[in-house]
């Protein structure tokens, strides 16, 4: 069907049940990172693990997305996004298994890499298939939804490991997890993501009056590297939250483990809030603002000798907005990116340096605690925030504008291949989602 020289793709029905079978696989590919730490005490003691050991077992899964996620990109882009999704969960499910009958540390580790592989073609898979699925603000909507997948998994995994454990051991936690990645496997193989919309015109016939910025590898790179920053100044509240909160304020390591369960939930919420602003027109650029709550939120958690629950609300703050930007940032991807070749492989940069940003963190939020006390928490991620937010200004400003590109016979202008498959954005192109 053509319409104003703009080739479009017939309706067939809602993405919306595909968009929620991807997100679920995301969840419990997410799932995984936090499914041993509920039964760190168990494990170390049945497989007589230092904690050293624990911790390389723990981390491996982020490891391998922190290493190869650019290159997932690129080879998923020339393969099949349903195909590498689906992969990443049978992968995820057989590693899975194989941690249930690990008997040692180095079985277990090899199993937990696997599993990392399996994240990162879920990781990287999942953005793509949501960009085949919908398009303009449902797009936006899906991606955003897709933000709230490792907040959601961790939550899960941390309320669900310590309740089921003690009654089937972790042996079957881990086994009874195992059985869930392998039916939404199932499930999106059967999905058949609609051809995308293929413009053959200039934007200008949709109303926006210019042509589409061509961007080169630059913004993606420093857009990827605010999302770090991003997720780094998220980092402070969710790692460092439990410590302080035994150490410091003197808590009880279940009141600490319901708080921290408390506000990770908060990152849901915010991604949620994210969606609903996507979905009525409010852009990237439009909730920049909200990050400034970020460090103010960790100064206050860690430098103030505050009541629990106000520490909790604070540090909910802190991640309702780390979780408003994050989903809002995975909304972006396609219009960063400038085409669909290249979003395939900012999805997987995107997803490669967040999670370098993951590893990153914990060390680097530990020294500034050595080095300046608690507040120390809250001015790393004050430091973090502000670069975040300065890369992603200079990835936001308008480019000049060249002169339009000469349409060939027919009115048709250069290849699809060349173009976004998101609606771009007003006069002014510094939108970068609605």
């Amino acid at each position: 069907m053509r319409k104003n020289g703009v080739a479009r793709r017939e309706s067939t029905g809602s993405p919306w049940p595909a968009v929620v079978t991807t997100w679920l696989s995301g969840v419990f590919a997410a799932f995984g990172l936090g499914a041993l730490s509920p039964l760190g005490s168990e494990i170390r003691g049945d497989l007589h693990l230092s904690l050293g050991q624990f911790a390389w077992a723990t981390s491996s899964i982020t490891a391998v997305s922190a290493v190869l996620g650019v290159p997932a990109g690129w080879w998923i882009s020339r393969l099949d996004a349903r195909k590498a999704l689906a992969g990443g969960l049978v992968l995820t499910t057989l590693s899975v298994a194989a941690t249930a009958f690990a008997g040692s540390w180095s079985p277990l580790l090899a199993a937990r890499t696997a599993q990392g592989f399996g994240y990162l073609l879920v990781f990287v898979g999942g953005p793509i298939m949501l960009t085949r699925l919908a398009e303009g603000r449902a797009q936006a909507t899906a991606l955003a939804l897709w933000g709230t997948c490792v907040p959601t998994g961790l939550a899960l995994a941390t309320a669900l490991g310590g309740a089921v454990s003690g009654a089937i051991g972790w042996r079957g936690w881990m086994g009874a997890t195992a059985l869930l990645p392998l039916v939404l496997a199932v499930a999106v193989g059967a999905t058949r993501p609609a051809a995308a919309r293929v413009p053959t015109a200039d934007p200008a016939a949709e109303g926006t009056g210019a042509p589409p910025p061509r961007t080169g590898w630059i913004p993606p790179v420093l857009f990827a590297l605010s999302f770090a920053c991003v997720c780094l100044a998220g980092v402070a509240i969710v790692v460092l939250l439990p410590t302080f909160l035994t150490e410091e304020r003197g808590a009880s390591a279940a009141t600490a483990g319901v708080v921290a369960a408390v506000v990770s939930l908060g990152s849901v919420l915010g991604s949620a809030l994210s969606g609903l602003l996507l979905r009525r027109g409010v852009g990237l650029l439009a909730m920049t603002p909200v990050l400034a709550l970020l460090p103010v939120s960790a100064l206050l958690v860690f430098a103030l000798r505050l009541p629990v629950v106000a520490v909790m609300v604070l540090a909910c703050v802190g991640l309702v907005v780390d979780g408003v930007m994050i989903s809002a940032m995975f909304a972006a991807v396609p219009r960063i990116a400038g085409s669909p070749r290249r979003a395939d492989v900012t999805n997987g940069l995107v997803a490669q340096l967040g999670s370098l940003g993951t590893l990153v963190g914990p060390p680097a939020f530990s020294l500034a605690v050595d080095g300046a006390g608690w507040a120390g928490a809250g001015l790393a991620a004050l430091a973090f925030t502000v670069v975040g937010v300065a890369l992603l200004l200079a990835v936001s400003l308008p480019a000049p504008r060249g002169p339009a590109r000469p349409r060939s016979r027919g009115g048709q202008a250069e290849a699809a291949g060349d173009r976004a498959t998101v609606p771009y954005g007003g006069p002014g192109g510094r939108d970068l989602t609605s």
